[in-house]
């Protein structure tokens, strides 16, 4: 390059390369500021903007245009009074400010910024400034991060403050082979605090191992933990802590956390408990459920023993009955009748008085008579009453009975049905051939009777029920022994009655039953409490027993009417019948029986309310002595007979001497 200058030619190459470069150099300059992402700007000394790039302008929100040779009030009117006084300031020390945060409102948005501020001094060589540089970076985003982490952060740390669970993180601490040897605490909330019994600030920094030494469920947790690191699978388990001081049910969940693991820890022994409350409650029903289910069977079982037995005597009865009056029979067959007849309905009454003794036991009304009791003629009647049954199946009856008389305490007739019982049962399951054998013996202050055959046995299973109400080993259509089971739980609440007890045992089925009574022994020749009752000697068919007395039967069942009326007619008396309560009280305004015998069950009105009425009789009709006769022959049902005005109370089936015996002796005390 060259350059005339008065009248010379100069070469100016140098100068103008040097220019050249100088611009290129602000081309590049000027290219880096408007192409950099931070907002760069030039102040002079009046902070007039000199130069802007299009990066603060943005941050400004303002256009690039409106900036250059404005002032920074003109500019940013809400930013100035933040701004001004740091660029002064910058300018009088010469000293920059680095990392300032300034907060502003964008105009005209009014949008909230933040950003991070450079102030520094532009000054030549020589130390002269020119102005104020300014780098900024819009950090708003940044910051809104940081504030909802923040926010995030404080809610995670209140919600673990107030949590009902107990909450750790835990790091790992690994040996030089990066081995995880232990685990420490660098968080913990106050429910943490709580359950270990340690402080926050004592937890934090505590080691597991240290924390919880010695303990097996110590050693297993950090075991679990271990794993839940190196293999980033969460645990979650139910436990029982017994260290430490501590003891309770917990719930552990752990979870991998960078190279540590955050474990939530809650106290669940409320619920393990109400676990065990409910699962004993379930078994509880279970075995209710069981047991009525069972006792529904039973109860089931029962019902059909108890017809098969009431029925099955029924059968021979009534097949001799009609046998009898088609009078085709001899004298012997008549006989064979009459004794198979009269074996049956003695049969179906033992029943029936099972039945009744069981109710009373039940309902705690069976009484009993207390008086000595010879053991040893207890024992005699009871033998006597089962021997023709034993007879019948070659039964071998042997009796070992102490010499010395024995006595006991209680009801010779009660007494006599619990060796009865025994025996009965005995013979029942012995088969034909058999032994049975009774031992009466003194042990110390106790009779005990023993009773022993060798016929079915007793199986082990059945064992412990054998004296239970309703209970039979078999109670299947195909067994071999008839009975309502209720003879063994009679035998066991009459020997409790009297202060004793009664046991059994068996090798097993087919092999022999054991039975044990004992009896609280009395002192010898104790007088009875009360002599015997006086009855009168009755022969049925002695036609003077009654003779000149007046009967009045009533009941609706015309065959019981005319049983009665043939008995009382063969002891002598006179007899009218009636058909109904209302029929009886018809009769008694035109005459005066001697005795009333009056069923209670029948229709229209019953027994107490027919003797209800006669007792409001004004007339001497309304004195007359009264028997009671019915099928219903609790012992609630006797009280009430008596209470409502009766003077006996008679249950069918009726023996007729009995009967005739009651009405001879109320016949002959006249009127109540």
């Amino acid at each position: 390059y060259e350059e005339v200058w008065d009248g010379l030619i100069l070469d100016i190459t140098d100068r103008k390369q040097a220019e050249e470069a100088l611009r290129q150099s602000e081309t590049t300059l000027s290219a880096l500021i408007a192409s950099s992402p931070v907002g760069i700007a030039l102040f002079d000394q009046n902070l007039r903007y000199v130069h802007v790039n299009e990066a603060l302008a943005k941050i400004n929100g303002i256009l690039l245009s409106e900036h250059p040779g404005r002032t920074l009030w003109e500019v940013l009117p809400q930013w100035a009074p933040v701004v001004a006084p740091v660029l002064q300031q910058v300018m009088q020390t010469k000293e920059p400010l680095l990392n300032q945060e300034v907060v502003g409102a964008t105009y005209p948005a009014e949008v909230v910024r933040h950003g991070l501020v450079n102030y520094f001094p532009v000054h030549l060589p020589d130390g002269q400034v020119l102005g104020v540089g300014v780098t900024s970076i819009d950090v708003t985003e940044r910051k809104h991060i940081e504030e909802a982490l923040r926010r995030s952060e404080e809610r995670l740390r209140v919600s673990q403050e107030l949590s009902l669970d107990a909450f750790t993180i835990l790091d790992s601490v690994r040996d030089e082979s990066q081995r995880i040897v232990d685990f420490v605490c660098v968080y913990a909330n106050p429910k943490a605090a709580e359950i270990t019994q340690y402080p926050v600030d004592e937890l934090i920094g505590q080691r597991l191992l240290e924390l919880m030494p010695g303990s097996r469920s110590n050693s297993d947790l950090f075991e679990r933990y271990v794993q839940v690191v190196e293999t980033g699978e969460p645990h979650d388990l139910e436990l029982y802590y017994n260290a430490d001081g501590i003891s309770s049910w917990f719930r552990n969940v752990a979870v991998k956390l960078d190279d540590g693991v955050a474990v939530f820890f809650s106290d669940i022994s409320d619920r393990k408990r109400a676990e065990a409350e409910r699962e004993q409650l379930l078994q509880r029903e279970q075995a209710a459920r069981q047991e009525a289910e069972s006792a529904n069977r039973i109860k089931d079982e029962f019902l059909a023993v108890l017809s098969h037995e009431l029925r099955s005597p029924l059968n021979p009865i009534l097949g001799w009955a009609k046998l009898l009056r088609s009078r085709t029979l001899d004298e012997q067959q008549i006989a064979r009748g009459l004794e198979a007849i009269e074996r049956n309905a003695s049969l179906q009454t033992q029943l029936i008085e099972d039945l009744l003794d069981v109710s009373r036991i039940l309902r705690g009304k069976l009484s009993v008579t207390i008086a000595p009791v010879d053991l040893a003629a207890a024992i005699a009647n009871a033998l006597e009453t089962v021997r023709l049954a034993a007879e019948a199946k070659s039964i071998q009856i042997r009796s070992f009975l102490e010499p010395n008389a024995l006595q006991v305490m209680g009801d010779a007739v009660r007494i006599q049905q619990i060796i009865w019982n025994l025996l009965s049962n005995a013979v029942k399951f012995t088969p034909e051939g058999g032994q049975v054998e009774i031992r009466l013996e003194q042990l110390g202050s106790q009779a005990q009777i023993t009773v022993s055959d060798t016929g079915q046995g007793i199986s082990p299973d059945f064992l412990p029920y054998v004296f239970e109400y309703f209970r039979q080993a078999d109670g299947t259509t195909t067994r071999r022994f008839g009975g309502l089971g209720l003879g063994l739980a009679i035998v066991r609440h009459l020997s409790e009655l009297h202060g004793g007890t009664v046991s059994a045992e068996s090798p097993g089925e087919g092999q022999g039953a054991i039975f044990r009574l004992r009896l609280p022994l009395t002192h010898k020749g104790a007088q009875s409490a009360s002599g015997p009752e006086s009855t009168l000697p009755i022969t049925i068919g002695h036609s003077a027993l009654l003779a000149g007395q007046h009967i009045l039967v009533v009941d609706d069942e015309a065959d019981t009417r005319e049983y009665l009326s043939f008995v009382l007619r063969q002891a002598g008396a006179t007899v009218t019948l009636a058909e109904s309560a209302l029929q009886a009280l018809q009769v008694l305004r035109y005459s005066s029986p001697h005795v009333l015998i009056s069923d209670i069950g029948m229709p229209e009105m019953d027994g107490y309310g027919l003797i209800k009425q006669v007792r409001a009789m004004s007339t001497e009709q309304g004195q007359i002595p009264a028997v009671a006769i019915t099928a219903y022959a609790g012992e609630n049902d006797h009280q009430r007979a008596l209470e409502v005005g009766f003077q006996q109370h008679v249950s069918k089936p009726i023996d007729p001497e009995s009967l005739l015996q009651v009405v001879a002796s109320l016949s002959a005390a006249g009127s109540p």
